[in-house]
């Protein structure tokens, strides 16, 4: 039996030398697992042996297994190589794909399909994930790794072109051709791309067409752009102006250009006449609604002046102050057809025959038109006035010298309407013998249509109404004191001499009266005029509740148009700001021009409580208007300067011809057909130059203030079609030298394979040369709850079995699985020295058993020789 025994330890012995023979010829196979040969005695008894008496019969080869230790880890120059740290396994697929592989040899390459596969053709499984590179462990495909994208071009739509044009280029007026240099200033290229990633060269020529000058409204340069790709010229598409923010511009008939934004623009609708913004430069000075008569009679002046005669009554006065008596005498003017220019003129000269006495008494006359009386006041002293020699019978001799002291001729009777007044007012101007000429006659009739208008009674007063007479046309002509087309006029009524005279026409004749209504639709005489406006300085003092105007501050020197004069507020405690306000107004509006008997009206006087100033404006409109009011530092009107009102301007649409067609635009596209054209419009969309690039005179870009889009490109060969924007905005024009600013386009054609990325969690990306980076999938790992039960099937691989248990899937990094290294590979876990050690030990069992049986036989061959 010890030779059987002994002959079990040498099988043993060669099992061991096997395995230790193998793990060292593996030595540098990558992913190799060194192998362990697990050996048991052989040991066999009966119930009816004794236990304790039983020997051994040898030794038996139970199993060899894997030790699934870390390797240690070597770098590579291959993406594909990957190596595990920790615990898991590469799945793979046989290439027939019916048998699951495992492997933790990581060195992979790709096969003719595009697959990662290993030495044997065997295909890395890899689970696709989602945009955020979650993984789908329930789908698991083997991984590719594709050399160019598929369906990944983008066409390009949008171009953005940063350019420095010179501001020193000369403009060119040849027709442009591409082929001819001399035809365009400058030039640029870069490549587009179609649908499916083919790119084309587009080429944008720059030709300067304007340099910016004095004359222009707004001086500016300009560029007409031209747009090529390949040989085809890209038309630019209809572009409405827009500001920075990409609000778009709407024009209305006076030429204000707005945005979409301000609350005031209400846009158009359907089709709608088409505005070019560089064609709006037609300026023009707002006009006031006007009416025209016919020829005057000359004849008929004559004839009604030589019945009338100047004023010539004189007025004596009596003056005493104190126990001094002076005698006045006042010589009426035709001025004093008017009881304010009376009043005045008689206490001018009442005031300068004190002063020339070296007397400071002072008196106030004023006419109250709500009384329809002459008024006295001191001012200082406590003169009294008598009229020759008797007492308190001044006021009444002025009224009377008033209505006597003139011998008007026959009057002018007629009716005016100004600016749609509640009712028509009725003038009777009686002519005076200074009223001889048509162009006095137009004066004077001028000042009595202003002063009846403009009178503070009135329930609807209006201010400023021209009366003139025209040379050319030998008619007098009246106009409305506003400007504008809301502005109207209204003249009828007239009487015969008015007919005659004036040349109004006969009420009961076919035309009765001349009119011009307000304008709501088109433009014709432009927008509202300003008035003049003064605000005064801060009043410092304090101007809560009531105030006090005192001798030292109650005096103003008042200038309005061709008035000027002293006015001054009763001296009196006011309630407050505003009551103030409205006396100072009131005796502003009393000065009175006593030359021409014209009357101030309409000045307003408001207070600001909110800035704590003053705030005057005249009633008329206008350039020729001015207004100055100066007073006492107390009302913060020590410094203030002459303001006037401004005539608005506007400006006259120009619609847009194409060959001498207007044009018109319809659902954003340019047309000559005017069906459906919008009936009442009053904001009109705005439109830039087709392909034209503008810059101030700063350099900087005035338009477009957004992309320049361009009419849809067929390309050559039935290729398809590009509809695309270029964005000039970050462009310059300054004096330096042409430059590509930036330059880039959103289009892109299919890439190359560039690169390709491998996380420690098995996710694969790959960036392509079109600058697209995409995630191909996640490699994931597989673990068992035995990996020594696992099958070898060469290769460093293997099968599950049932004593490994089935693939448990994972990410990499996860709990259970280890981590995924690329770029490196896991060498073999063989320790040589330990291998050798062990083979030492496989031979040294191997002797000693040799030498059992090599005993064992000395032992039967003496019991032979016994018998011998």
């Amino acid at each position: 039996m010890s030779f059987y025994t002994s002959l079990t330890g040498l099988n043993s012995a060669t099992a061991q030398l096997a395995v230790t023979s193998n793990n060292i010829a593996n030595v540098g196979t990558s992913g190799f697992k060194r192998s362990r040969a697990n050996f048991g005695d052989i040991f066999s008894t009966s119930p009816l042996q004794k236990a304790s008496g039983q020997i051994g019969q040898g030794v038996a080869l139970k199993q060899v297994s894997q030790e699934f230790s870390q390797g240690n880890v070597s770098t590579s120059g291959n993406s594909l190589d990957l190596a595990i740290t920790g615990d898991g396994f590469f799945p793979l697929k046989s290439p027939d794909g019916l048998q699951d592989i495992y492997t933790r040899n990581g060195s992979f390459t790709l096969n003719d399909q595009n697959n990662v596969v290993n030495s044997t053709g065997q295909r890395l499984m890899a689970a696709s994930v989602d945009s955020s590179g979650k993984a789908d462990l329930t789908n698991l495909a083997a991984l590719t790794i594709p050399p160019k994208t598929s369906g990944q071009a983008i066409e390009t739509t949008k171009i953005q072109l940063g350019l420095n044009l010179p501001a020193d280029s000369q403009v060119i007026t040849a027709d442009f051709d591409r082929t001819n240099p001399a035809t365009y200033n400058k030039s640029t290229a870069l490549t587009v791309y179609d649908s499916g990633g083919n790119g084309y060269l587009a080429t944008v020529y720059y030709v300067k067409t304007q340099n910016a000058s004095q004359g222009q409204a707004l001086p500016q340069s300009k560029w007409q752009t031209y747009f090529y790709v390949g040989d085809t010229l890209v038309k630019p598409a209809l572009l409405q102006a827009q500001d920075a923010f990409g609000s778009a511009f709407y024009i209305n008939k006076y030429g204000d250009v707005l945005p979409k934004s301000d609350p005031r623009v209400i846009p158009s609708s359907g089709t709608v006449e088409m505005y070019s913004l560089d064609d709006q430069t037609t300026k023009k000075t707002s006009t006031s609604a006007s009416v025209t008569g016919g020829a005057y009679s000359a004849t008929a002046l004559s004839t009604a002046v030589g019945n009338a005669a100047a004023g010539t009554a004189t007025i004596t006065m009596d003056v005493t102050e104190g126990t001094n008596t002076y005698s006045v005498t006042y010589n009426l003017t035709d001025a004093d057809r008017y009881p304010d220019a009376l009043a005045k003129n008689v206490e001018d000269a009442i005031n300068e025959k004190l002063a020339s006495k070296g007397d400071d008494s002072r008196i106030k006359i004023s006419w109250d038109s709500g009384t329809s009386q002459f008024v006295f006041a001191n001012k200082t002293g406590t003169t009294t006035v008598k009229q020759n020699g008797s007492s308190n019978t001044l006021v009444a001799d002025l009224k009377t010298k008033q209505n006597t002291a003139f011998t008007y001729g026959p009057k002018l009777d007629f009716t005016i309407n100004i600016d749609e007044m509640g009712s028509s007012y009725a003038i009777s101007y009686g002519m005076l013998k200074s009223d001889s000429d048509p162009v006095t006659l137009a004066k004077n009739l001028e000042i009595f249509v202003n002063n009846e208008l403009g009178k503070s009674s009135n329930a609807d007063p209006r201010y400023g109404v021209k009366v003139t007479f025209e040379a050319d046309t030998n008619s007098f002509k009246f106009a409305s004191g506003t400007t504008g087309d809301n502005s109207s006029i209204v003249v009828g009524g007239a009487n015969a001499n008015s007919q005659s005279i004036l040349g109004l026409p006969n009420p009961t004749g076919t035309t009765k009266e001349l009119r011009v209504d307000p304008n709501l639709d088109k433009a014709e005489r432009g927008k509202v005029s300003t008035p003049a406006v003064l605000t005064g300085e801060v009043i410092t003092s304090n101007t809560t509740g009531s105030v006090r105007v005192s001798s030292t501050n109650k005096d103003f020197f008042v200038t309005v148009g061709n008035i000027s004069g002293n006015v001054e507020v009763p001296p009196a405690t006011y309630p407050s700001m505003d009551k103030f306000a409205a006396a100072l107004q009131d005796s502003i509006n009393s000065l009175v021009d006593t030359t021409t008997g014209r009357k101030v009206s309409g000045v307003t006087v408001g207070w600001d409580s909110t800035s704590k100033r003053l705030n005057f404006s005249t009633g008329e409109t206008g350039e020729a208007v001015s207004l100055q009011v100066s007073g006492s530092p107390d009302w913060g009107l020590a410094n203030t300067e002459m303001t006037y009102g401004a005539t608005s301007q506007w400006i006259e649409l120009k619609q847009f011809t194409q060959n001498g067609v207007p044009q018109y635009v319809k659902n954003g596209q340019q047309t000559e057909d005017m069906t459906d054209l919008s009936g009442k419009t009053e904001w009109w969309p705005v439109y830039l130059d087709r392909g034209e690039l503008s810059f101030d005179l700063t350099g900087k870009p005035l338009s477009p203030l957004t992309k320049m889009p361009f009419e849809t490109a067929f390309l050559a060969g039935g290729k398809g079609a590009l509809t695309m924007s270029i964005d000039f905005t970050q462009s310059t024009q300054y004096s330096s030298a042409f430059a590509v600013l930036s330059q880039s386009q959103d289009g892109a054609p299919e890439g190359e394979l560039m690169g390709l990325d491998i996380g420690v969690d098995g996710l694969v990306s790959a960036t392509y040369s079109n600058g697209s980076q995409t995630s191909l999938g996640k490699i994931v790992l597989a673990n068992f709850s035995s990996p020594t039960g696992l099958r070898q099937v060469g290769d460093a691989s293997y099968l599950a079995s049932a004593t490994s248990g089935s693939a448990k899937i994972g990410e990499a990094g996860s709990a259970g699985f280890g981590s995924i290294r690329a770029g490196a590979t896991e060498r073999s876990n063989v320790d040589l020295t330990q291998e050798l050690v062990d083979l030492i030990t496989a031979q040294r069992n191997f002797q000693a058993n040799a030498k059992a049986i090599e005993t064992s036989s000395t032992m039967t061959q003496a019991i032979v020789n016994i018998r011998s």
